[in-house]
């Protein structure tokens, strides 16, 4: 078994890590409410290992720290053996179960579900509403420059899968309120 993190900074496209800090200020919004996550409480550009699983969290002071999910499509060099796609991510305004794609080499595409939890579900309900696990938790998150104290997430999320033909792509959903942060690929070798 073998871990392969994607590259995903060419995807970026949204800003949803905000910083208040005495040396920074940086505005972000996951959706239209202007809820955020906070900087100073998260990983910044490094390496993350959650249940042995690695992941390279992005940049967060940058223009764009996730993928606001609108059916764009990862492209990699063709990967072999794949057994898992594992997810960093939450969502804003609700969970979502949504469509989305493993296209393989061969051209051929194959429906998976994306399932992520609300980014506050965890201090609502004190569990995740698919087969989230915990991931990245903070204490609080924002609305504006407003630090709200209710508890937010960057749940880990697990796709099982058997390929047994080379995939080169991954079709993520059209739903603007998944917010993806690192995905993993687990490989036979």
């Amino acid at each position: 078994m073998a871990y392969q993190k994607l590259n995903l900074n060419p995807y970026l496209n949204h800003k949803g890590i905000s910083w208040t800090t005495p040396h920074r200020e940086i505005a972000a919004s996951l959706e239209h409410l202007g809820l955020s996550l906070p900087g100073e409480a998260l990983p910044h550009d490094e390496e993350v290992i959650l249940n042995d699983i690695p992941f390279q969290f992005p940049k967060t002071d940058e223009a764009f720290d996730h993928i606001s999910c609108e059916g764009q499509e990862i492209r990699m060099d063709r990967v072999q053996g794949v057994r898992s796609l594992y997810i960093l991510g939450c969502c804003s305004h609700g969970d979502y179960e949504e469509k989305g794609a493993l296209v393989f080499a061969d051209d051929a595409v194959e429906s998976i579900l994306f399932r992520l939890s609300y980014m506050a579900r965890w201090h609502w309900d004190h569990r995740l509403t698919f087969d989230d696990q915990m991931g990245l938790h903070t204490a609080y998150h924002r609305s504006g420059h407003s630090r709200l104290d209710i508890g937010a997430g960057i749940w880990m999320n697990r796709i099982g899968m058997a390929c047994d033909r080379p995939l080169q792509a991954i079709r993520l959903p059209d739903n603007p309120y998944m917010h993806i942060f690192a995905m993993t690929l687990e490989t036979d070798s």
